[in-house]
Protein backbone atom coordinates (compact mmCIF):
# COMPACT_ATOMS: atom_id res chain seq x y z
CA UNK A 1 0.00 0.00 0.00
CA UNK A 2 1.62 3.10 -0.80
CA UNK A 3 1.79 6.38 0.72
CA UNK A 4 -1.33 8.24 -0.80
CA UNK A 5 -3.47 5.11 -0.56
CA UNK A 6 -2.83 5.01 3.27
CA UNK A 7 -3.61 9.22 3.80
CA UNK A 8 -6.70 9.06 1.88
CA UNK A 9 -8.01 5.58 3.78
CA UNK A 10 -7.05 7.38 7.30
CA UNK A 11 -9.25 10.69 6.39
CA UNK A 12 -11.84 8.36 5.04
CA UNK A 13 -11.93 6.65 8.52
CA UNK A 14 -11.99 9.88 10.19
CA UNK A 15 -14.64 11.65 8.41
CA UNK A 16 -16.56 8.14 9.13
CA UNK A 17 -15.55 8.41 12.92
CA UNK A 18 -17.29 12.00 13.15
CA UNK A 19 -20.56 11.37 11.26
CA UNK A 20 -21.32 8.45 13.60
CA UNK A 21 -19.97 11.09 17.31
CA UNK A 22 -22.45 13.40 15.40
CA UNK A 23 -25.38 10.88 14.98
CA UNK A 24 -24.84 9.91 18.64
CA UNK A 25 -24.84 12.86 20.06
CA UNK A 26 -21.48 12.54 21.12
CA UNK A 27 -19.79 15.93 19.18
CA UNK A 28 -21.60 18.92 21.36
CA UNK A 29 -22.34 22.18 19.52
CA UNK A 30 -20.44 24.68 18.77
CA UNK A 31 -20.92 27.61 21.89
CA UNK A 32 -22.21 30.95 20.89
CA UNK A 33 -20.13 34.04 20.85
CA UNK A 34 -19.06 36.27 24.10
CA UNK A 35 -19.03 39.69 24.57
CA UNK A 36 -15.84 40.87 26.08
CA UNK A 37 -16.98 43.00 28.82
CA UNK A 38 -15.49 47.08 28.82
CA UNK A 39 -12.47 47.39 30.16
CA UNK A 40 -13.31 49.84 32.98
CA UNK A 41 -10.88 51.76 35.17
CA UNK A 42 -10.02 50.47 39.45
CA UNK A 43 -11.88 53.34 41.02
CA UNK A 44 -11.04 53.92 44.87
CA UNK A 45 -13.07 56.05 47.34
CA UNK A 46 -10.56 58.15 47.79
CA UNK A 47 -10.53 58.86 44.03
CA UNK A 48 -13.51 60.76 44.69
CA UNK A 49 -15.23 59.13 41.05
CA UNK A 50 -19.14 59.21 40.71
CA UNK A 51 -18.81 55.19 41.11
CA UNK A 52 -22.45 54.97 40.55
CA UNK A 53 -22.98 56.94 37.83
CA UNK A 54 -19.93 55.91 36.10
CA UNK A 55 -20.79 52.24 36.76
CA UNK A 56 -24.49 52.70 35.04
CA UNK A 57 -22.52 53.32 31.79
CA UNK A 58 -20.57 50.46 31.49
CA UNK A 59 -23.03 48.34 32.39
CA UNK A 60 -25.37 49.96 29.46
CA UNK A 61 -22.34 49.50 27.29
CA UNK A 62 -22.01 45.61 28.52
CA UNK A 63 -25.66 44.76 28.15
CA UNK A 64 -26.02 46.58 24.81
CA UNK A 65 -22.90 44.52 23.71
CA UNK A 66 -24.68 41.43 25.04
CA UNK A 67 -27.89 42.18 22.86
CA UNK A 68 -24.95 42.64 19.51
CA UNK A 69 -23.76 39.45 20.09
CA UNK A 70 -27.33 37.70 20.46
CA UNK A 71 -28.75 39.84 17.21
CA UNK A 72 -25.72 38.40 15.23
CA UNK A 73 -25.80 34.93 16.12
CA UNK A 74 -29.60 34.85 14.85
CA UNK A 75 -29.33 37.53 11.70
CA UNK A 76 -29.46 35.49 8.33
CA UNK A 77 -26.19 34.57 6.59
CA UNK A 78 -25.60 37.92 3.22
CA UNK A 79 -24.26 37.37 0.34
CA UNK A 80 -20.83 37.98 -0.33
CA UNK A 81 -19.53 41.42 -1.42
CA UNK A 82 -18.65 40.33 -4.32
CA UNK A 83 -21.97 39.60 -5.20
CA UNK A 84 -23.22 42.72 -4.57
CA UNK A 85 -23.85 45.81 -7.01
CA UNK A 86 -22.84 48.79 -5.65
CA UNK A 87 -26.57 50.29 -4.41
CA UNK A 88 -27.14 46.68 -2.62
CA UNK A 89 -22.71 47.53 -1.20
CA UNK A 90 -23.93 51.58 0.01
CA UNK A 91 -27.18 49.86 1.70
CA UNK A 92 -25.27 47.26 3.39
CA UNK A 93 -22.86 49.74 4.59
CA UNK A 94 -25.90 51.83 6.09
CA UNK A 95 -27.59 48.75 7.48
CA UNK A 96 -24.31 47.71 9.40
CA UNK A 97 -23.93 51.65 10.72
CA UNK A 98 -27.50 51.63 12.05
CA UNK A 99 -26.74 47.82 13.61
CA UNK A 100 -23.05 49.40 15.08
CA UNK A 101 -25.35 52.34 16.78
CA UNK A 102 -28.22 50.53 17.64
CA UNK A 103 -25.50 48.36 20.11
CA UNK A 104 -23.44 51.07 21.31
CA UNK A 105 -23.63 54.30 23.70
CA UNK A 106 -25.05 57.17 22.47
CA UNK A 107 -22.11 59.95 21.80
CA UNK A 108 -23.79 62.11 24.70
CA UNK A 109 -23.01 59.03 27.06
CA UNK A 110 -20.04 58.86 25.93
CA UNK A 111 -18.47 62.28 26.29
CA UNK A 112 -20.73 62.33 29.93
CA UNK A 113 -18.57 59.61 30.66
CA UNK A 114 -15.30 60.66 29.95
CA UNK A 115 -15.95 63.26 31.78
CA UNK A 116 -16.77 62.18 34.89
CA UNK A 117 -13.67 59.68 34.47
CA UNK A 118 -11.39 63.33 34.19
CA UNK A 119 -13.03 64.26 37.52
CA UNK A 120 -11.58 61.39 39.45
CA UNK A 121 -8.07 61.48 40.66
CA UNK A 122 -6.53 58.83 38.96
CA UNK A 123 -3.12 60.01 39.55
CA UNK A 124 -3.73 59.73 43.03
CA UNK A 125 -2.52 56.42 45.17
CA UNK A 126 -2.78 54.73 48.57
CA UNK A 127 0.42 56.37 49.14
CA UNK A 128 -0.64 59.63 48.71
CA UNK A 129 -3.91 59.37 50.17
CA UNK A 130 -2.00 58.08 53.57
CA UNK A 131 0.24 60.78 53.63
CA UNK A 132 -2.55 63.57 52.67
CA UNK A 133 -4.40 62.15 56.10
CA UNK A 134 -1.05 61.63 58.24
CA UNK A 135 -0.43 65.36 57.17
CA UNK A 136 -3.65 66.46 58.27
CA UNK A 137 -3.16 64.88 61.79
CA UNK A 138 -0.15 66.37 61.99
CA UNK A 139 -0.54 70.34 60.91
CA UNK A 140 -4.27 70.13 60.79
CA UNK A 141 -6.63 70.35 57.79
CA UNK A 142 -6.44 74.41 57.35
CA UNK A 143 -2.50 73.95 56.83
CA UNK A 144 -2.53 73.11 53.52
CA UNK A 145 1.13 74.31 52.75
CA UNK A 146 2.46 72.55 55.03
CA UNK A 147 0.24 69.13 53.72
CA UNK A 148 1.17 69.78 50.42
CA UNK A 149 5.19 69.54 51.33
CA UNK A 150 4.28 65.75 53.07
CA UNK A 151 2.78 64.59 49.96
CA UNK A 152 5.44 63.26 46.96
CA UNK A 153 4.93 64.63 43.68
CA UNK A 154 2.15 66.99 44.17
CA UNK A 155 2.24 70.55 43.48
CA UNK A 156 0.80 72.85 46.13
CA UNK A 157 -2.29 73.65 43.67
CA UNK A 158 -3.30 70.08 43.12
CA UNK A 159 -3.31 69.71 46.58
CA UNK A 160 -5.71 72.55 47.24
CA UNK A 161 -8.20 71.30 45.04
CA UNK A 162 -7.72 67.21 46.46
CA UNK A 163 -8.32 68.87 50.17
CA UNK A 164 -11.36 70.94 49.08
CA UNK A 165 -13.39 67.76 46.89
CA UNK A 166 -11.87 65.51 49.86
CA UNK A 167 -13.60 67.72 53.08
CA UNK A 168 -16.49 68.21 50.43
CA UNK A 169 -17.27 64.55 49.96
CA UNK A 170 -15.51 62.59 53.43
CA UNK A 171 -18.75 60.95 54.53
CA UNK A 172 -18.39 58.96 51.11
CA UNK A 173 -15.43 57.28 52.43
CA UNK A 174 -16.01 54.03 54.02
CA UNK A 175 -13.76 54.54 57.17
CA UNK A 176 -14.49 57.94 57.35
CA UNK A 177 -15.24 57.70 61.21
CA UNK A 178 -11.78 56.77 62.20
CA UNK A 179 -10.24 59.01 59.16
CA UNK A 180 -12.01 62.00 61.21
CA UNK A 181 -11.50 61.03 64.83
CA UNK A 182 -7.30 60.89 64.01
CA UNK A 183 -7.49 64.31 62.61
CA UNK A 184 -9.44 65.77 64.73
CA UNK A 185 -7.02 64.66 67.32
CA UNK A 186 -4.34 65.81 65.93
CA UNK A 187 -5.95 68.98 65.85
CA UNK A 188 -6.48 68.65 69.58
CA UNK A 189 -2.87 68.51 70.00
CA UNK A 190 -2.10 71.31 67.79
CA UNK A 191 -4.94 73.61 69.73
CA UNK A 192 -2.94 72.48 73.25
CA UNK A 193 0.81 73.24 71.66
CA UNK A 194 -0.67 76.38 70.94
CA UNK A 195 -2.31 77.30 74.44
CA UNK A 196 0.68 75.84 75.69
CA UNK A 197 2.95 77.94 73.25
CA UNK A 198 0.74 81.29 74.26
CA UNK A 199 0.83 80.43 78.30
CA UNK A 200 4.90 80.16 77.88
CA UNK A 201 4.63 83.63 76.10
CA UNK A 202 3.09 85.38 78.23
CA UNK A 203 5.24 84.14 81.26
CA UNK A 204 8.67 85.21 78.83
CA UNK A 205 7.38 88.79 78.06
CA UNK A 206 7.10 89.45 82.57
CA UNK A 207 10.91 89.20 82.61
CA UNK A 208 13.55 91.97 80.79
CA UNK A 209 16.32 88.88 80.87
CA UNK A 210 14.17 85.72 80.99
CA UNK A 211 17.03 83.31 81.05
CA UNK A 212 18.58 84.87 84.34
CA UNK A 213 15.56 86.01 86.44
CA UNK A 214 12.19 84.10 85.68
CA UNK A 215 10.93 82.86 88.84
CA UNK A 216 9.03 79.52 88.86
CA UNK A 217 5.83 79.86 91.33
CA UNK A 218 6.19 76.45 92.66
CA UNK A 219 3.82 76.34 95.55
CA UNK A 220 4.02 73.74 97.83
CA UNK A 221 4.91 71.01 95.12
CA UNK A 222 8.01 72.04 94.05
CA UNK A 223 9.30 68.56 93.22
CA UNK A 224 12.45 66.76 93.30
CA UNK A 225 15.77 66.30 90.67
CA UNK A 226 15.38 69.65 88.77
CA UNK A 227 16.74 72.99 90.32
CA UNK A 228 15.35 76.20 89.69
CA UNK A 229 18.17 77.28 87.18
CA UNK A 230 17.37 74.21 85.05
CA UNK A 231 13.40 74.97 85.33
CA UNK A 232 14.14 78.00 84.28
CA UNK A 233 16.50 77.27 81.20
CA UNK A 234 13.58 74.66 80.29
CA UNK A 235 11.21 76.83 79.94
CA UNK A 236 13.19 79.33 77.82
CA UNK A 237 13.75 76.80 75.58
CA UNK A 238 10.39 75.41 74.92
CA UNK A 239 9.84 79.48 74.21
CA UNK A 240 12.97 79.29 71.57
CA UNK A 241 12.15 75.79 70.17
CA UNK A 242 8.28 75.46 70.00
CA UNK A 243 6.33 72.99 72.60
CA UNK A 244 7.37 69.45 71.67
CA UNK A 245 11.24 69.52 70.45
CA UNK A 246 12.22 67.05 72.67
CA UNK A 247 15.17 65.84 71.46
CA UNK A 248 16.59 69.01 69.73
CA UNK A 249 16.42 70.64 73.58
CA UNK A 250 18.30 67.54 74.91
CA UNK A 251 20.74 69.15 72.33
CA UNK A 252 20.89 72.55 73.40
CA UNK A 253 21.28 71.59 76.80
CA UNK A 254 24.00 68.84 76.25
CA UNK A 255 26.23 71.83 74.69
CA UNK A 256 25.12 74.73 77.02
CA UNK A 257 28.00 75.82 78.77
CA UNK A 258 26.16 76.64 81.75
CA UNK A 259 25.56 72.80 82.36
CA UNK A 260 28.85 71.71 81.58
CA UNK A 261 29.03 69.93 84.79
CA UNK A 262 25.59 69.51 85.11
CA UNK A 263 25.54 65.54 84.86
CA UNK A 264 21.85 65.33 86.25
CA UNK A 265 19.86 67.90 83.41
CA UNK A 266 22.98 66.74 80.54
CA UNK A 267 21.42 63.04 81.06
CA UNK A 268 17.89 63.18 81.22
CA UNK A 269 15.90 61.44 78.14
CA UNK A 270 13.77 63.44 75.87
CA UNK A 271 10.61 62.08 77.57
CA UNK A 272 11.72 63.14 81.11
CA UNK A 273 12.29 66.74 79.67
CA UNK A 274 8.57 66.29 78.14
CA UNK A 275 7.35 65.26 81.20
CA UNK A 276 8.89 68.02 83.55
CA UNK A 277 8.06 70.87 80.99
CA UNK A 278 4.41 69.58 81.16
CA UNK A 279 4.79 69.98 84.84
CA UNK A 280 6.25 73.40 84.57
CA UNK A 281 3.63 74.05 82.10
CA UNK A 282 0.59 73.56 84.50
CA UNK A 283 2.26 75.71 87.07
CA UNK A 284 2.34 78.99 84.56
CA UNK A 285 -1.01 78.09 83.58
CA UNK A 286 -2.06 77.97 87.14
CA UNK A 287 -0.19 81.63 87.30
CA UNK A 288 -1.25 83.05 84.89
CA UNK A 289 -4.56 82.11 85.66
CA UNK A 290 -4.24 83.51 89.18
CA UNK A 291 -3.44 86.84 87.43
CA UNK A 292 -6.66 87.30 84.92
CA UNK A 293 -8.59 87.18 88.09
CA UNK A 294 -6.89 89.64 89.76
CA UNK A 295 -6.87 91.65 87.07
CA UNK A 296 -10.37 90.79 86.21
CA UNK A 297 -11.85 91.91 89.95
CA UNK A 298 -8.96 94.97 89.73
CA UNK A 299 -10.60 96.51 86.62
CA UNK A 300 -14.34 95.62 88.20
CA UNK A 301 -13.23 97.65 91.39
CA UNK A 302 -11.90 100.79 89.14
CA UNK A 303 -15.19 100.49 87.17
CA UNK A 304 -17.15 100.60 90.14
CA UNK A 305 -14.89 103.01 91.82
CA UNK A 306 -14.97 105.32 88.52
CA UNK A 307 -19.79 104.97 88.33
CA UNK A 308 -19.23 106.47 92.25
CA UNK A 309 -17.27 109.28 91.28
CA UNK A 310 -19.67 109.96 88.49
CA UNK A 311 -22.29 109.61 91.38
CA UNK A 312 -20.80 111.87 93.15
CA UNK A 313 -20.00 114.03 91.03
CA UNK A 314 -23.76 114.41 89.44
CA UNK A 315 -24.92 115.18 92.72
CA UNK A 316 -22.76 118.07 94.08
CA UNK A 317 -23.88 119.71 90.67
Amino acid sequence: MDIGTRERKYTNLSVENMLKQQMHGEIKPAKPRQHKPANRPAMHDFQFYQTSRINELFDKEDQLKIQRTEFMDTKPKEEKKDDLTEDELAEKKAREEEEEARFALSSEELEERERLLSEGYSNWSKKDFQAFLKACERYGRKNVLEIAKEVEGKELEEVQRYSATFWANVPSLTDQERIIKKIEQGESKIARRDEIQRAVQKKFQKYSNPWMEMKIAYGPNKGKGFNEEEDRYLICLTHQLGYGRWDEMKWEIRKSWEFRFDWFIKSRLPTELNRRVDTLVRLIEKENEQEEIKEKESRKKKRSSDASERGGKAQRS
